[in-house]
């Protein structure tokens, strides 16, 4: 996790009470359901989770935690995109989908790598050309 880097680039001691705290907040914060069946209960979730995650941007503001205050700023703008373009979960790209699929493939199943890019042309060519598969 890269605030985990970031925190230490702030000399904050690493499982210290702050530490803990912005860790666990992140992780809160960006841990969200899949919300299909509800877009207002989806809206309303992610403007509090936006709300908070601004809280926490000000509190390592405050506490003079430059590294990680200017990483969180620079990560709001899109860190609720997926969901808001209704990817709801997973990614905001279909290839990256496909690759990680096809990387567990790979890892468990053995694929070579020669049908592994086989099927990501496939796909890709699918998703992004509208070629019909």
């Amino acid at each position: 996790m890269e605030a985990k880097y970031t925190l230490w680039k702030d000399k904050v001691k690493r499982k210290s009470d702050p530490w803990k705290y912005i860790l666990a907040k992140i992780l809160d914060i960006t841990n969200v359901k899949r919300i299909r069946e509800d877009e207002g209960a989806a809206k309303n979730i992610i403007k509090w989770k936006r709300n908070q995650f601004t809280r926490l941007i000000n509190y390592c503001k405050n506490r003079c935690y430059l590294n990680t205050f200017i990483y969180l700023k620079n990560a709001k703008k899109d860190l609720f995109s997926g969901i808001e373009k209704k990817v709801m979960g997973g990614t905001t790209s279909l290839v990256e989908r496909v690759m990680r699929t096809i990387n567990m493939r790979i890892n468990i199943a053995k694929w070579s790598a020669q049908s592994a890019l086989s099927v990501s042309k496939i796909r890709g060519a699918y998703y992004y050309n509208g070629f019909d598969v």
